[in-house]
């Protein structure tokens, strides 16, 4: 597991769902692997959101591999002094999804239009969720889950999205 640190969660994960690695038990973390990886994490997902990224970085990686697969792409703009701001904004020039707020990729991906359905939907939405969708309002985009480099996972199983 890779960061060391995410030990905890990945245990948490495989004891209730499925944790998934195209590497064998043991694979050391090495620099040619991470973008496989990535690609599979777009592979997995119905869209991802690239909320900050360098020019060169993984999320690039991963936003590109979603658009090559048919997935949707988001991009949450930064600040144009940024230097983590410049990937999401070539790929908001290139056309990815504009991310105002949690709202527009929810509208994106299960067509609602509807305030109320949106208000519904919220109310139903699990913490982590909920989450996202505070952070993604509220624009505290320095919160350790929305590190440089996140990729957010739309989980195809997940109703909420």
């Amino acid at each position: 597991v890779y960061p060391p640190e995410n030990r905890a969660l990945a245990d948490e994960i495989e004891a209730s769902g499925a944790l998934l690695s195209q590497f064998l038990p043991g694979t050391q973390p090495a620099p040619w692997n991470f973008p496989e990886r990535n690609r599979t994490i777009a592979g997995l997902a119905l869209g991802v959101v690239v909320v900050e990224a360098a020019e060169r970085s993984g999320a690039l990686i991963t936003a590109g591999a979603a658009a090559d697969l048919g997935r949707e792409v988001f991009a949450v703009p930064g600040r144009v002094t940024s230097e983590t701001a410049r990937g999401a904004h070539g790929l908001l020039r290139d056309g990815a999804t504009l991310v105002r707020s949690w709202m527009d990729i929810v509208q994106e991906m299960s067509g609602i239009a509807d305030p109320k359905r949106t208000v519904a939907f919220y109310r139903q939405a699990v913490p982590i969720e909920r989450l996202v969708m505070t952070y993604l309002e509220t624009e505290a985009m320095n919160h350790p889950f929305l590190e440089a480099e996140a990729v957010l996972i739309v989980d195809p199983t997940n109703q909420a999205f």
